[in-house]
């Protein structure tokens, strides 16, 4: 089983750059970022901005390091930051185990 964790984010740049950190930390197996148009309320005005979407994919013993260190590292005031647990083939969750630290 693994956790699949995502954000969004205001610009491609800042979707790498915690992508790279927490592959460089081993604290995530793959990153994944789509471009997504978001509509949102915030402080009482509509909103429709282009985001991209921060997919993340880890194992269950670093789903919380990566939490903390996207909720340390967001430029949002209050970020989407949320989790899925998914079954998955094996051979991907071999790969993803001896990689992920």
């Amino acid at each position: 089983m693994i956790t699949v964790i995502k954000t969004t984010l205001s610009n491609k740049e800042i979707a790498i750059k915690l992508g790279k950190e927490l592959l460089d930390l081993r604290l995530i197996a793959c990153s994944n970022i789509s471009p997504i148009t978001s509509q949102y309320i915030w402080k009482g005005k509509y909103h429709e901005d282009k985001e991209y979407a921060l997919t993340l994919k880890t194992n269950e013993l670093r789903k919380k390091d990566v939490i903390k260190h996207l909720q340390k590292n967001h430029p949002y005031e209050i970020p989407f930051i949320s989790t899925e647990e998914h079954v998955i083939n094996n051979a991907y969750q071999n790969w993803m185990d001896a990689f992920v630290q």
